[in-house]
């Protein structure tokens, strides 16, 4: 009988054990590899839309079509397994554990993420407090004498998408919707480059596109931007590319110096892919307006 008990009580320790490991946020990470794969892509945008799960309590919360979820969850052979049909039965399998800060779902990659909220809120109220001696604190990287050019859809977006391609309109990428927020973390890796933006606001003519949603404000959004190699050290433009983009090499430079973590911006954005991808802030999206704000 005392064994018995023993060995219960171990089995409970080691599932609490295994289900704190497991707390935390983990946040759809794009697969760059996959955009020419129109299979995948379609299952990195159903992961996208979702976003992101999060373990608290013993409870996973995730978000399917703008409804927000929390279900009981159980782990067997390193797979969690969600009370959700919602779920399951797209997936064909639970959400495998791949390492402490990994999770694989529908093919998907899933990071943990290391909470760094405070020091980016922290780094945005300094953009707009001055120090004791009269100067403005500004973000990282930033030079106070730069000018920033404004930059359009003619200048971020390939010519193909609006002369030539079919799956995008070109109205749709010369016409911009507003919103305003702060950089929060920039991903730069194999020539792509995405801005994790925080939105502080959103234009009446957004919120009007996107009525039949929920408000924007407060929420993150992941942003790609197009040119970002286009040209090299020496300042030519790299094969292939010649003539796409309405982009100097000064303002290239530029561009690079005005995305920096904790800068503040008015930007625009697009969805990406063949058709129409992605819904709310989650999906495949490109800048087609950025302006530094102050």
């Amino acid at each position: 009988m005392i064994r018995i008990f023993l060995f219960f009580a171990l089995l409970t320790i080691f599932s609490c054990k295994q289900s704190n490991s497991l707390d935390g946020i983990y946040e759809y990470e794009p697969n760059k590899e996959n955009k020419g794969n129109i299979f995948q892509m379609g299952r990195e945008m159903g992961c996208s839309i979702i976003g992101r799960f999060e373990f608290r309590d013993g409870k996973c919360y995730f978000n399917v079509m703008g409804v927000e979820q929390r279900v009981d969850y159980e782990i067997d052979n390193d797979v969690i397994y969600l009370n959700s049909n919602s779920l399951n039965n797209n997936a064909g399998a639970g959400i495998r554990i791949i390492d402490d800060n990994t999770l694989s779902f529908g093919g998907c990659t899933f990071k943990k993420i290391v909470e760094k909220e405070d020091e980016t809120a922290t780094e945005d109220n300094n953009t707009s407090t001055e120090n004791k001696s009269g100067n403005s604190k500004t973000p990282r990287n930033e030079n106070q004498t730069t000018d920033f050019p404004i930059y359009t859809y003619n200048k971020l977006m390939d010519k193909y998408n609006y002369e030539d391609s079919e799956s995008i309109s070109s109205e749709t990428i010369k016409g911009y919707e507003f919103l305003y927020g702060v950089v929060k973390k920039v991903i730069t890796e194999d020539g792509y480059s995405d801005c994790k933006i925080h939105i502080a606001k959103t234009s009446k003519e957004f919120d009007n596109l996107h009525s039949d949603m929920g408000s924007f404000v407060n929420k993150d959004i992941i942003v790609n931007v197009e040119p970002i190699d286009l040209y090299d050290n020496n300042g030519n433009i790299k094969e292939g590319w010649e003539g796409r983009y309405d982009l100097s090499y000064n303002d290239y430079k530029k561009l690079k110096e005005l995305l920096v973590e904790g800068r503040k911006i008015k930007f625009s954005y697009i969805k990406g892919g063949a058709g129409t991808t992605g819904t709310a802030t989650a999906g495949i999206f490109y800048f087609n307006y950025i302006e530094k704000m102050d």
